[in-house]
């Protein structure tokens, strides 16, 4: 039996960042042709809806692996688990591969931010470990953390299973200790 605890997530992901949601059927189409697996995703590139019918085709549902992520305005613990259920609806799926919590910043609806906290990610993070829990998620992890922050949650029950830095090169030293 495999262990629950490794991901097995294709090295190479096709990024949906930045892709306006008129093209984005196009590129996910033609990346899934070329052999793409994982696909990253989050509610903040706001294409989530365009892409979900690609992902429910019978030909790919059971080939891929789906990354996607927690916007900032939805860290409120109240928040998480709709928000989890809104992208898993959008993107016509029963589960998420890997969900990440996007930023280590908490904002208001608009972007506004508010002060950070320790606890306030810890929060945030107890009711991912829900969604994982109740098999929403099959991983959790975290994106654009600093080894400052990604410490906060290392000694919860489970800590964080990933750590997806779009600006990894900035932080990589920090990071050392928890590198294989």
């Amino acid at each position: 039996m495999a262990d629950p605890k490794i991901i097995n997530m294709p090295l190479i992901g096709f990024g949906t960042w930045r892709i306006p949601s008129e093209q984005i059927g196009i590129c996910v189409n033609q990346a899934l042709k070329d052999g793409f697996k994982h696909f990253d995703c989050a509610d903040s590139h706001e294409n989530e809806a365009e892409i979900g019918p690609f992902f429910s085709c019978l030909e790919y549902n059971n080939d891929i692996f789906i990354t996607s992520k927690l916007s900032s305005d939805n860290h409120e613990p109240a928040n998480v688990r709709n928000a989890c259920l809104s992208t898993l609806n959008k993107l016509r799926q029963e589960f998420i591969h890997l969900y990440l919590i996007n930023n280590p910043v908490r904002t208001e609806v608009g972007f506004f931010p508010l002060w950070l906290s320790k606890e306030w990610l810890q929060e945030t993070w107890r009711e991912m470990v829900k969604l994982k829990e109740s098999g929403l998620c099959k991983h959790i992890g975290v994106s654009n953390f600093t080894a400052h922050k990604l410490n906060w949650l290392m000694d919860s029950e489970l800590p964080p299973e990933n750590n997806q830095g779009n600006f990894l090169f900035f932080i990589i030293v920090e990071l050392h200790p928890y590198l294989p």
